[in-house]
């Protein structure tokens, strides 16, 4: 007889959440991935990224851009940033595409993990990776968005940073 079959259950029990990661544990693993290709995109030499998500529906859109001392650049300007030398990264559409499609790819799972744990998705997360203190800082809305506020809003939160910026 095998004993391992024979023993009698033990006292610990296991719960299936406990076995499951939580929604909100598998959305900040995808938040850190998606900041992560942000990061690798500006070879880490940002003092700040900032990613913005939005999710309305099945529509996901994302944008990012960095601050590089107290100059706030959107993802195709990196260059421009003083401390770097002249394209020292590759900012071509392919380049900037392939950072869009993975980080599409890995919130579409946070997407399946809504639906298969029955949650509801942010429909605005606003990510900010401080590199100093090596921090994600999120910001997450439930609103519903209307199409005007869905097409303008990467930009407007570009500028709502670039006034902070500008007081530095």
């Amino acid at each position: 007889m095998n004993k391992f079959i024979d023993e009698a259950p033990s006292e610990i029990s296991m719960k299936k959440e406990d076995l499951v990661k939580t929604f909100e544990q598998e959305l900040l693993d995808v938040e850190i991935k998606i900041v992560e290709f942000a990061r690798l995109y500006a070879k880490d030499e940002a003092d700040n990224v900032f990613v913005h998500i939005l999710c309305n529906q099945n529509t996901i859109s994302i944008d990012y851009f960095y601050r590089f001392g107290k100059k706030l650049l959107k993802k195709e300007l990196i260059n421009e940033a003083a401390t770097v030398s002249i394209d020292h990264f590759d900012v071509t559409k392919e380049t900037q595409q392939k950072v869009i499609e993975n980080m599409t790819r890995e919130f579409a799972i946070a997407m399946a993990s809504a639906t298969k744990q029955e949650k509801k998705i942010p429909s605005e997360i606003r990510l900010t990776y401080d590199k100093k203190s090596n921090r994600l800082l999120p910001q997450m809305s439930m609103a519903q968005l209307d199409s005007i506020y869905f097409a303008r809003s990467h930009a407007n939160w570009f500028y709502e940073i670039q006034t902070k910026v500008d007081m530095l």
